[in-house]
């Protein structure tokens, strides 16, 4: 599952790329893509999509849908694979919710939300697909793995990312402010 608005930024190509790996050693595997789209982006994607994979009958590129974060819980492994810059992974969060092992691109905030490798998933080089296609088959092949790093994410998720934690954060750093304004 990969929930993306249509931009060059989200790395639709590269997951196409990745998936053309994938199907070779697992050709009942379905890739979903939700995202929301302006104008022509996801025509754009689709053009890309059909020069990429000549058979793309497991690849179903849908428009918005509300509560999408849903389908997570129907998935096996949930895809980002951001090309340019990612402000906070809240997609990685939302998997974690649903014990969703992440395969990730190593963008920006994207390492920071999902960990080292191999715990909540994994980051892979925003130029190497063909790792990117690596791990998602390693996760296909060993179900006790991924639900393994499923359940490491959920953890990861309550203790790193929690409402009362993040608040409790915030205070500290206004304090801080207040401090340092007193100071000067």
């Amino acid at each position: 599952l990969m929930l993306a608005v249509y931009d060059p930024n989200k790395g639709h190509s590269y997951v196409f790329e990745s998936m053309k790996i994938v199907l070779k050693t697992h050709p009942d595997c379905h890739l979903i893509i939700c995202g929301d789209h302006m104008g022509d982006e996801k025509i754009l994607v689709e053009n890309k999509l059909k020069s990429i994979i000549e058979k793309r009958y497991n690849i179903h590129l849908l428009d918005y849908i509300p509560n999408a974060s849903k389908l997570i819980g129907q998935a096996d492994i949930l895809l980002i694979a951001t090309q340019g810059t990612e402000a906070f992974g809240l997609t990685a969060l939302e998997a974690m919710k649903y014990k969703k092992p992440i395969v990730s691109t190593e963008i920006d905030a994207l390492r920071d939300t999902v960990g080292p490798d191999g715990i909540a998933g994994y980051c892979c080089d925003k130029n190497n697909h063909a790792l990117y296609a690596k791990k998602i088959i390693y996760l296909l092949d060993n179900p006790d793995v991924k639900i393994q790093m499923g359940i490491n994410g959920n953890k990861r998720l309550k203790e790193k990312f929690s409402a009362k934690l993040m608040a409790n954060n915030y205070q500290s750093l206004f304090n801080k402010i207040n401090k340092d304004k007193k100071e000067l």
